[in-house]
């Protein structure tokens, strides 16, 4: 595992931005030369920190055996879990800090550092010395130098030196310091040295560098004038958070040679050390990839780039880290042998499982170090160590003493990835939270400020509508303008087309409802209510279903596909039930449809928001012409009832009455079914047949006629909805015959006699209707448009308050399960 010291340690906040040039020669380079040694900076220190082992390992185990480097791991790993402790989190915490202060400041920062890392130190070090005498027989006093060094590393002033953009002080006072001392270590030993110059490489630098770092960095005694007992108590209780993560970590990552060796021989701590060792090199020199994104990270000003950012910084870390897992798995063998001379050698098996577990560190660098520190949500760090040490723990004790060196690298690998899981989840919590909260505000900005307000200011919610089969249909263009109006900003998925048509709508649900706090199921999508539920409760947004045409009720009970109960029809109410079900919001277009669903679900929220008339249906005048001109336009439904318009027309029998037909309709019952029966009925000559035309065409052939005909279907469906025909030609002004519907009641007194009504399939009831309008020719009628226009938009201020309370619903969902 790496060590926890550096190769795993949370990626510090990003250094501050360079300071402008000032005028003069190098200027226009300043800039540019600035950043780009700074970011060199940064990305070298890693990698000399992973190439540092390598002068050393080869001669230690080719000077001393597989037993003292059995002794030299376990006393390094708790030296790495000790260092952990010492450490208090300020890695995480006090590095922006640092980046936020001036010089004085950092002194005095730094001062308080250092005495609480002191003050930690002293019981940590009487641990690590009861661990070593417990655990290392050979080597006892140099193995627990080691470790005291490796404890004592963490007094060090790197996390400032980064927090202020300075990697060459990082190298001048503690890499490069280390690095020399390893080298005279292994220079020394290969020579026929002691194991003591080893220890001296590990545990010099660890008491010479912090002060060093504190004469760099201008630290003087008026500097800790004031770090009185209660101060530095009170500051370790301040970083109880940071440090509770921290140490719960060192359980799983540090300890891995420690656990190992309590349950297994020395053969297989060894192979397993070497292991830990290979990884905890690549993974320091990975480091360097998280170190230079997270100031390219860090930089937008808006949170939402900086975590588009951070999904960049993951999915780079990932790749990186599964290049470097192949290098790995091919070279790790062989790798071993050379550094650890023959004394503890991978196979193929092992190396392929530590190279999973770079993959896996690799993500949740990213994931933890990066993408949680730009949600805020350090606490997230806290429950994955949680995770973390209680599944790896045991795992590695069971599996280690079962399964031996491939038991103990795998229960490695689960615990990471238990981390890397908890990690996903807190970040998917606090960004639908931000989210949430986000949205909050706007529905409040926007409820507020009313419409205007919110065209004006361009807030509201994000809303996906997902899986529109025509964006230019009347249904789905309404509640469209209505959210736009009100200001929220609509995202509109039209359904894809093809072979792999679902994949792409599915990958396009995913991948949009990240940046959305709507999800909004179009009409005619019933069918995928069900990944769109999973979607959002995943992401935690609230779920809004238009289940304006159901399934079972248009294809069984309308239009007869199927029996009703086969089990394709069964099929189809258990998707209409799932809809309506499933959904936060569910919207239909009548009062009578909402209350119906109301009834057979009662837990469901369904809401009514009449289909209205688009702005192509408007009031036209009336062109003189001596015939009552009949408009019939759809797609020849069984609920439309075409039969018995033609038939009805027919049973006129006068001359003064003409009949246009518009639609297309390549199946039984459609055009070509109603031309033949126009024709046996003897009116063929009277009927005009036109093919579906544009919206704005069908405005003027409204305008056109003197009456618009509408549904007469006899079907329960045909009985409970109001057609986009009925609404468009009473806003048009024309008068409208359809049948009755209980549906209509909601218009009646909004529209008075220009809305008549026929029993449902009755062909002579239709005839006579006819009949009395060419008698008393009708004109146009006025006014009707503004109050259906004021009607609807009433209904739809329900839409609003649905919103409101999903979104607020879904943002308390949110607050408990990150309690």
């Amino acid at each position: 595992m790496p060590d926890p010291t550096a190769a795993d340690r949370p990626a510090p906040a990003a250094p501050p931005a360079p300071h402008p040039p000032a005028p003069g020669r190098g200027g226009a380079r300043g800039p540019v030369s600035s950043a780009a040694a700074r970011l060199g900076g940064f990305v070298a220190l890693p990698l000399l920190t992973a190439v540092a082992p390598l002068l050393v390992l080869p001669a230690i185990t080719a000077a001393f055996g597989q037993g003292a480097w059995v002794s030299v791991a376990v006393a390094q790993s708790l030296g790495a879990a000790a260092a952990v402790v010492v450490e208090l989190g300020w890695g995480l915490t006090g590095t922006q800090r640092a980046a936020r202060q001036g010089p004085e400041a950092r002194r005095r920062l730094l001062a308080l550092v250092t005495a609480t890392k002191l003050v930690a130190a002293v019981p940590t070090l009487a641990v690590v010395a009861l661990a070593v005498a417990l655990l290392v027989p050979r080597h006892p006093v140099e193995a627990l130098l080691i470790a005291a060094g490796g404890a004592l590393s963490s007094l060090n002033a790197t996390w400032l030196f980064i927090g202020t953009g300075r990697p060459s002080l990082v190298l001048a006072v503690e890499a490069g310091p280390r690095i020399a001392a390893m080298v005279v270590a292994a220079l020394a030993v290969s020579l026929g040295g002691s194991l003591w110059w080893f220890v001296a490489a590990c545990l010099l630098p660890s008491v010479v560098c912090p002060v060093v770092g504190l004469a760099v960095v201008g630290v003087r005694p008026r500097h800790a004038a004031g770090l009185t007992p209660r101060r530095v108590l009170g500051a370790l209780a301040g970083q109880r958070h940071a440090l509770t993560g921290r140490a719960l970590s060192a359980a799983y990552i540090a300890l891995p040679v420690v656990l190992v060796g309590a349950v297994a021989g020395t053969s297989v701590t060894a192979v397993f050390a070497a292991a830990e060792r290979l990884q905890r090199m690549l993974l320091s020199g990975l480091q360097a990839v998280p170190n230079a994104l997270q100031g390219w990270v860090g930089a937008p000003a808006g949170v939402e780039h900086r975590l588009d950012r951070a999904r960049v910084a993951i999915v780079v870390n990932g790749l990186v880290g599964a290049a470097a897992g192949v290098v790995l798995t091919v070279a790790g063998p062989w790798l071993s042998a050379v550094v650890f001379s023959g004394v503890a050698t991978l196979g193929h098996r092992e190396a392929a499982i530590s190279a999973t577990l770079v993959v896996v560190v690799s993500l949740s660098r990213a994931v933890g170090g990066i993408a949680l520190v730009v949600v805020g949500e350090v606490r997230g760090l806290a429950r994955s160590a949680l995770v973390g040490a209680l599944v790896g723990v045991p795992l590695i004790l069971l599996l280690g003493h079962q399964g031996g060196v491939v038991g103990a690298l795998a229960g490695e690998v689960v615990a990471e990835a238990a981390v890397l899981v908890v990690q996903l989840r807190s970040l998917g919590r606090a960004v639908a939270e931000r989210r949430g909260r986000s949205a909050a505000r706007a529905l409040g900005a926007a409820g507020a400020g009313g419409d205007a307000h919110g065209a004006a200011t361009g807030a509201g919610l994000r809303v996906l509508q997902w899986r529109v089969h025509d964006p230019g249909y009347p249904r789905n263009v309404r509640v469209r303008e209505h959210l736009e109006a009100r200001g929220h900003r609509v995202d509109l998925h039209e359904r894809a087309r093809g072979p792999r048509r679902h994949l792409v709508d599915l990958r396009a649900l995913v991948v949009r409802s990240r940046a959305t706090d709507v999800v909004l199921v179009s009409e005619m999508s019933l069918d995928f209510v069900a990944a769109a539920w999973a979607v959002a409760r995943v992401r935690r947004l609230p779920l809004v279903v238009d289940v304006f045409i159901g399934k079972h009720e248009t294809l069984v009970g309308d239009q007869g596909f199927r029996a009703p109960w086969s089990p394709r029809a069964l099929l189809w109410a258990l998707v209409d039930r799932v809809a309506v079900r499933a959904a936060d919001v569910a919207l239909v277009d009548t009062r009578v449809r909402a209350e119906h669903l109301g009834r057979r679900h009662p837990r469901a929220t369904v809401l009514s928001l009449p289909v209205g008339a688009p702005t192509w249906a408007r009031e036209r005048p009336l062109r003189a012409d001596p015939r009552l001109r009949l408009l019939f336009y759809g797609s020849f439904l069984p609920l439309h009832g075409v039969p018995t318009i033609v038939r009805g027309f027919a049973a006129t029998r006068r001359a003064d009455v003409a009949l246009t037909v518009v639609g297309s309709a390549d199946r039984a019952g459609g055009e070509a079914d109603a031309a033949a029966l126009a024709a046996e009925l003897g009116v063929g000559d009277r009927v005009a047949f036109l093919p579906a035309t544009s919206p704005e065409r069908l405005g003027e052939l409204i305008g056109e006629h003197d009456v618009v005909l509408g549904l007469f279907g006899d079907s329960e469906k045909a009985g409970s909805v109001i057609a986009n025909k009925v609404w468009q030609g009473l806003a048009a002004g024309r008068v409208v015959v359809t049948r009755e519907s209980a549906a209509l009641d909601e218009l009646r007194d909004l529209v008075g006699g220009q809305l008549v009504t026929v029993p449902a399939a009755d062909p002579e009831a239709l005839a006579r209707v006819v009949e009395g309008l060419a008698d008393r020719r009708p004109g146009a009628v006025g006014g009707a448009r503004a109050r259906l226009d004021a009607y609807v938009r009433d209904e739809f201020r329900g839409l609003d308050d649905a919103l409101a309370a999903a979104v607020t619903a879904a943002v308390g969902r949110r607050r408990g399960a990150r309690r």
